[in-house]
């Protein structure tokens, strides 16, 4: 099962994080594909000191709590998806919950698929988590704009 959720936050101050982290690096540091270049793999690292991504954690925080007693928040990390950039098919191996929260979507920048058969067109502000087993994968971003988001891994201890 996909959940899917709208947090209501004012995005402005992380779209312009993403903006001058994309002005540092042109390339966009993107873990996704293009079809003229591959992915460096570098992707840019979520921190908690970063304020304003404040929100995020918390929220990333209950999905753990609803699910678990012991667990870890292994992973944080922002995708660019450029004009044209895409996901390929994957899944969060050594997670067991994986997500995504949509930080900027421009229409026609790429569907998130799951091979469960679900298919999502996400907006600014939806945050998506699953199953991190479930492979899925991003549709071509067909904007002229570039489409950012922040995924995320959670792990259960024993």
């Amino acid at each position: 099962m996909i959940n899917v959720t709208n947090i209501d936050v004012d995005l402005m101050p992380i779209i312009s994080w993403f903006d001058s982290k994309l002005e540092d690096d042109p390339e966009g540091r993107v873990n996704n594909y293009t079809g003229t270049k591959k992915p460096n793999g570098a992707q840019h690292t979520v921190l908690q000191r970063d304020r304003i991504f404040h929100f995020l954690f918390a929220k990333i925080e209950s999905i753990a709590k609803q699910n678990y007693t012991r667990y870890a928040i292994t992973d944080v990390w922002t995708n660019v998806n450029l004009p044209q950039g895409y996901n390929k098919k994957h899944s969060h191996i050594g997670a067991d919950i994986a997500g995504c929260f949509y930080v900027k979507v421009p229409e026609q920048s790429g569907d998130i698929e799951f091979e469960t058969g679900e298919r999502f067109t996400p907006k600014a502000g939806d945050l998506y988590w699953w199953d991190a087993s479930i492979p899925h994968w991003v549709h071509p971003n067909e904007s002229n704009e570039v489409r950012y988001s922040i995924a995320f891994n959670i792990k259960e201890l024993q």
